[in-house]
């Protein structure tokens, strides 16, 4: 079987220039599918020009010019965006249109049977125009499919073969919407690399008791993940345990209004426009949050390579998603493959990631309070992060290593290519 990836045309999905969570799903399954498969990934730039391989680890690149996109959404999108206020411009028909026809007219060349696209469903009617034969999967790592024009949507969806949804929560909102379409969904989770995320050797520094209790955010600092909830929570635990750190990895800056708060009907997720009142700046406003006695315990790490996030996982005591919209939650099963226990909000994918009282907590979104109550526990009881930890690898091991994450996917595809022969 011949399979093409198109994952978002702004990353990049080459090791070890992995841009996103979407990238290293993209990365990992092909991966694993390269074994039997030819498998290959489009991918920004010119090779020429970038000196990109041409393969690797048993995977083609295909690389594409982002520049004329680039021209179009600096030049017109703000003149476009005026037609349609209140749209994410990130599901407009214009937005990456010239690099979904560079993908199109390759694909003509590369004869695939399948062409696995993430998340930007503006691409599939450009591809299924020049590839009539061809069989789309559409993989959909957020709410954009129900946040956005019905008709739109369900125009895209009709040329669509396959619909994915990265937990129960997408997959479930999109069958609602679109209840003609169902019978084309299917949840396929992301996953984790557990070889390389595990737990430190015995004899490792990141084993040593006598380091202060350390709290772990993972994730892009915007008003969505509810970093500013973790802060608050941060206060309270910091009573009980005043030598508390909490480090946060991940870049700084907001999502854009109309990509989540503008579009949303969750109340949790509008009460976050106050965040963008004024200069918009929510890292600002995170850091005016921080009592000055507690600036040094609070730790802003920025952008960190993903291969480095082991270290950082296996010097925590406990990771925390206060996310308030998620649709999957990546840094819980690469924390759990380390035997780091997980504290999250009882919020969308999350709910498929953490068996709750087992292998972490599920907490009230948006409430500090409660937040704290669920930190101080594991602080306290040093044997429950233990079991907890060690139940969370075995969960990773039985439901979200990439090999079986692969094995999914290629169930789907057989069952596409089954149907056209």
């Amino acid at each position: 079987m011949r399979i093409a990836f198109v994952p978002h045309p702004f990353s990049y999905h080459i090791p070890p220039h992995l841009g996103d969570s979407v990238a290293i799903l993209t990365y990992e399954t092909a991966r694993c599918l390269a074994r039997d498969h030819e498998v290959l990934i489009y991918n920004r730039g010119q090779r020429r020009f970038w000196k990109r391989p041409s393969s690797y680890n048993g995977i083609r690149y295909r690389y594409v010019w982002l520049t004329p996109d680039q021209w179009v959404q600096q030049l017109f999108g703000p003149l476009l965006q005026r037609f349609q206020p209140k749209q994410n411009p990130s599901v407009a028909s214009w937005y990456y249109s010239l690099y979904a026809l560079q993908v199109a007219l390759d694909l003509q060349r590369q004869q695939c049977d399948i062409v696995h696209i993430h998340t930007y469903s503006q691409m599939v009617p450009i591809i299924r125009a020049l590839n009539p034969a061809i069989k789309i999967v559409l993989h959909m790592h957020c709410e954009w499919l129900t946040q956005s024009d019905d008709a739109m949507m369900a125009e895209r969806l009709r040329q669509t073969d396959l619909i994915i949804g990265c937990s129960r929560h997408i997959t479930g909102k999109i069958q609602q919407r679109f209840p003609e379409l169902a019978a084309r969904c299917r949840t396929v989770y992301n996953g984790v690399d557990s070889d390389q995320f595990a737990p430190p050797p015995a004899s490792s520094p990141a084993t040593a008791v006598d380091h202060p209790p350390t709290l772990l955010f993972v994730g892009r600092v915007s008003p969505e993940k509810g970093v500013h909830v973790l802060l608050d929570a941060f206060r309270e635990v910091v009573r009980q345990f005043p030598e508390a750190r909490l480090e946060l990895a991940g870049g700084i800056g907001a999502l854009g209004f109309n990509a989540i708060v503008g579009v949303s009907d969750d109340p949790y997720v509008l009460k976050l426009a106050e965040f963008y009142q004024g200069d918009g700046d929510y890292y600002r406003q995170l850091k005016a949050r921080i009592p000055t006695n507690l600036a040094a315990q609070v730790i802003f790490h920025g952008y960190v390579p993903h291969d480095q996030l082991i270290d950082f996982y296996r010097r925590a005591d406990v990771l925390i998603n206060p996310s308030l919209s998620e649709a999957f939650g990546m840094s819980l099963v690469e924390s759990m493959a380390t035997e780091t226990p997980v504290i999250g909000a009882r919020i969308g994918g999350m709910l498929d990631v953490i068996a709750d009282g087992e292998t972490g907590f599920l907490v009230e979104p948006a409430n500090p309070d409660a937040l704290a109550a669920a930190i101080i526990t594991l602080l306290s009881q040093p044997s429950l992060r233990q079991q907890m930890g060690q139940r969370g690898r075995q969960r990773v091991l039985e439901q979200f290593s990439w090999p079986q994450i692969a094995d999914s996917l290629l169930v789907h595809y057989r069952d596409l290519a089954g149907s056209s022969a």
